[in-house]
C-alpha cells in the first residue's frame, strides 16, 4: 500500500475499499487452505447428488471480489493504464535533482 500511496493511486477515501479487499483476501486465503486439505473436491449430498464442496465456492467468490477490487484500486498493470495519477511532488523533485546536471 505504501507504493500505491506514493504513486498517488491510494487516497484516504479508499480505506473502505481497501478494507473490503483485506476481508476478501482473508476469506480467500482461509478457503484456499481448506481446499488444500480436502481429499476430494466433490461431496455426495444425502439425495445422492454429487456437487462441488461448498468451500470451493467461498474461495472462488472471494477471489472474484479481490479481482474486482484490484481493478478499482489500480493494483494490476491493465487497471493502471486508465488511471490518472496525481504527480507526487517528492518523486518529481527527486527526478529534477537527479537530472539537473544532465
Amino acid at each position: 500500500m505504501p507504493l500505491l500511496n506514493r504513486l498517488g493511486i491510494l487516497q484516504k477515501v479508499d480505506v473502505v475499499v481497501l478494507a473490503m479487499f483485506c476481508v476478501s483476501y482473508v476469506e480467500w486465503r482461509r478457503a484456499a487452505e481448506e481446499v488444500e486439505k480436502l481429499k476430494s473436491l466433490f461431496i455426495k449430498q444425502p439425495s445422492g447428488r454429487i456437487c462441488k464442496h461448498p468451500i470451493i465456492g467461498i474461495r472462488d467468490d472471494a477471489q472474484e471480489n479481490m479481482r474486482k477490487i484490484i481493478s478499482e484500486l489500480g493494483m494490476s498493470p491493465a487497471a493502471r493504464t486508465g488511471l490518472y495519477m496525481a504527480p507526487n511532488e517528492k518523486i518529481v523533485n527527486e527526478k529534477l535533482k537527479f537530472f539537473k546536471g544532465a
